[in-house]
């Protein structure tokens, strides 16, 4: 046997050798003699055990001391050595190679025991257990190698011992009895492996035959089994089938894309879609006919080159064109593949919604450009008109204080009015530059244009110049608009002097044309000034000139701060025309080409409200005066100190403060000394808003004026829940400055009263 071999539960599973005559391998059916050996060993180890026990008690009482005290030891340590190895082989299992192995040392336990009794009692009769064990081995061993083995063992063993023990009567005898029990052993052997043999063998034969016939019963099973899956698979593939064409049916029903078959010569040989005239040049029908038959040459052209690429590369070809049919023109894309020899599949999709959606996405994202621009150069310029009206109130406030002194018919006195005018007139401009940034001050009413345009007419012929003729075409019951008057006059009085310098110094004419238009969503789209592209009633002026005309590049431009074609530029004209018409919810629209002159159109929501009059102000009293403590706070120190003169001037004590947070500590030590607050917005530390809020915290009844640079409306925003706030713009005259002092105290003493 060979001891490296695996034990049959280490074999892999071999297929049995199909046939009728199973032939057994021979390294097989020893395994199995092996498997029997090692099965055999634990009972083999238990009963020679129990038999070492009854000879350790025998021992001790048949043969004389101290003989009989060593072999009971020695067989008691046998015994324990076979009760411990019956326990380990029934705790492990002995793999059948080893099975030999550890029959040998239970084998050579024994032989050891045998040799030792007859070497200390040398009587030859010892050697009916040489027999026994020769037998017993014969019985024991089912390898003849292992069986020799043995036998030789004992025999050589025997012969040693005896040997030694020198002459003993009927040695021979015993020999000779000893040698045949080893035959007898051999032939034990030989019958008892035989028969083993052929029962495993017959055994093995039957289960590879079991295993063979369940080898073909699983191929018959699994054979039927697939035929019974193939014919489910062929039934799902059929019901599958059935549901894609009903699927692609009602996909074809549903989309709302032609298609096509076409030939190579471009004939039609099936359409499919709804709706032809809107793609085919005749509503009849269309099978059969070519491509030029049904569709204009261009996009025919196309299609046909279309269908010549997509047989001659076997890839999908996509192009676009554009058809008018029914007075519509409409833009297709068309899908082309390769469906058979000879023969390609179009589909054709409007995408005129797509086109459309495009064209709107474009003019939205320019016009976020626009505003983006218009947001950074407003912040600009409402920042510059702030920081001038700081300058110009020291200006016009120092102007103001030195005319008191001065008589109205002296030079000094007519040189300070003009210093005001002057002021006055870059307080115009700052207007110009917050009305550009969105920031003006707008009083909205309901204004009649006819009304404006008439009143402003003699002032337009002045500013339009004595070569330019004046032509107006005013509308009858022309629907009032919301604006703000002078805001109007502005655009108008700015959109005309852009015409006059169109026309320059020959002669011309500018026509202002009023009416109404209503817009819808495509004509706002289109216009160069839009702020909300909402549909509707629109109130219209435009005003045409016959000058020099713009160009595509120029018309980009018109509205930038600063541009002029000119050599010398007015600065914010136009500028401050598309932030009025912002403000007002309403649009510009730009006609012109170079050499035509240009046509500018204003539209302004219509209102269905009466027209309302213009507001009135009180006069204010020329010699009023007051008493009581200012505290007079902003940032600026030239501003403090002429608003200071100016305030005590008109007979109030002034406390001032550089800051919002200088001006709260200050109001909480003396808020009953201070009779009104004049307050500045935009200061360091803490804002004029913050400290508004904490001074009225401190004294809820405090009068408060707020200052600002920046316009009326633009700064009341942040004190909407403040109720009515006073507010001064700067620049302020003194004159201004003593009438909303007076306006505030008296209605302070009202409240109280």
């Amino acid at each position: 046997m060979n001891p490296s071999r695996p034990s049959d539960t280490e074999q892999p599973a071999r297929e049995p050798t199909p046939g009728p005559a199973l032939e057994i391998p021979k390294a097989e059916l020893q395994q199995a003699l092996n498997t029997i050996l090692a099965a055999s060993l634990r009972p083999l180890a238990a009963g020679l055990g129990g038999l070492y026990v009854l000879f350790t008690v025998a021992h001790l009482l048949a043969v004389p001391w101290p003989v009989g005290v060593i072999l009971s030891v020695v067989a008691g340590l046998t015994a324990v050595v076979l009760f411990l190895l019956t326990f380990a082989l029934g705790r492990f299992v002995v793999p059948a190679p080893w099975a030999h192995p550890v029959g040998a040392g239970i084998t050579a336990l024994v032989l050891g025991n045998c040799l030792q009794q007859l070497w200390l009692i040398h009587d030859p009769r010892l050697t009916i257990n040489f027999m026994l064990l020769a037998v017993g081995t014969g019985f024991f061993a089912l390898s003849t190698r292992w069986l020799i083995g043995a036998l030789l063992v004992t025999l050589l063993g025997w012969a040693a011992v005896m040997w030694q023990s020198g002459p003993l009567p009927a040695r021979e005898h015993y020999g000779f009895g000893l040698l045949s029990a080893a035959v007898l052993a051999v032939l034990i052997h030989v019958a008892r492996v035989r028969a083993l043999r052929r029962l495993e063998g017959l055994r093995l034969r039957d289960e590879a035959m079991k295993a063979q016939l369940q080898v073909a019963l699983a191929k018959v099973e699994a054979a039927r089994q697939a035929e019974a899956a193939s014919k489910r698979e062929l039934v799902e593939v059929n019901a599958a089938l059935q549901r894609s064409e009903a699927r692609t049916r009602a996909l074809l029903d549903a989309v709302p894309d032609r298609i096509l078959k076409l030939s190579q010569a471009g004939v039609l040989l099936d359409f499919k879609g709804e709706r032809p005239e809107e793609l085919f040049l005749q509503s009849g029908p269309v099978i059969g006919a070519s491509l030029h038959e049904v569709l204009p040459r261009p996009p025919a052209d196309q299609l046909l080159h279309g269908v010549s690429r997509a047989l001659a590369t076997c890839q999908m070809q996509t192009l676009e064109f554009e058809q008018t049919a029914g007075g519509v023109t409409r833009f297709f894309e068309s899908r082309l593949v390769k469906s058979g020899e000879g023969e390609v599949i179009a589909i054709v999709r409007d995408i005129s919604q797509r086109r459309r959606a495009e064209a709107e996405r474009q003019i939205m994202e320019r016009r976020l450009q626009e505003a983006q621009k218009l947001e950074h150069l407003g912040q600009m310029a409402g920042g510059i008109a702030h920081d001038f009206n700081n300058l110009l109130t020291t200006v016009l406030g120092n102007a103001s204080l030195l005319k008191r002194g001065f008589l109205e018919d002296s030079a000094v006195y007519c040189q300070l009015t003009a210093i005001e005018k002057a002021a006055m007139q870059a307080a115009g401009l700052c207007q110009q530059m917050l009305a550009y940034a969105g920031q003006g001050e707008f009083v909205f009413r309901r204004l009649d244009l006819n009304a404006v345009i008439t009143d402003l007419g003699d002032l337009l012929a002045s500013s339009a110049g004595k070569n330019v003729a004046l032509q107006f075409n005013l509308a009858p019951d022309l629907p009032p608009v919301e604006a703000d008057e002078s805001q109007v006059r502005q655009v108008l009085l700015n959109l005309v002097v852009n015409g006059a310098e169109a026309i320059g110094e020959q002669p011309g004419v500018i026509r202002i044309t009023t009416g109404t238009f209503r817009a819808d969503r495509d004509y706002l789209a289109a216009c160069e000034v839009c702020a909300e592209p909402k549909e509707g009633q629109y109130a219209i002026f435009d005003v045409a000139d016959n000058g020099c005309g713009l160009s595509a590049e120029t018309k980009e431009k018109i509205f930038d701060p600063f541009f002029t074609t000119k050599f010398i530029g007015r600065g914010l004209g136009l500028a401050a025309v598309q932030g009025i018409v912002r403000t007002h919810r309403g649009a510009i629209k730009v006609t012109s080409e170079p050499g035509r002159g240009a046509t500018f159109r204003v539209l302004l929501p219509c209102t269905e409200t009466p027209i309302s009059p213009a507001p009135t102000r009180p006069p204010a009293a020329a010699d009023w005066r007051g008493r009581g403590t200012v505290l007079l706070v902003d940032d600026e120190e030239e501003v403090r100190k002429v608003a200071g003169r100016m305030l005590e001037t008109l007979g109030f004590g002034v406390l001032g403060a550089r800051d919002g947070q200088e001006a709260v500590e200050t109001f909480l030590v003396l808020a009953d000394r201070i009779t009104v607050v004049v307050l500045d917005l935009v200061m360091p530390r803490l804002g004029g808003e913050e400290a508004f809020r904490q001074i009225r915290r401190i004294r809820p009844s405090a009068p408060i004026i707020l200052i600002s640079g920046y316009s009326e409306q633009e700064t009341l925003k942040a004190f909407a829940d403040s109720g009515p706030v006073p507010f001064l713009q700067k620049p302020f005259k003194l004159e201004e400055l003593r009438a909303k002092l007076r306006s505030v105290l008296a209605e302070q003493e009202q409240g109280k009263s």
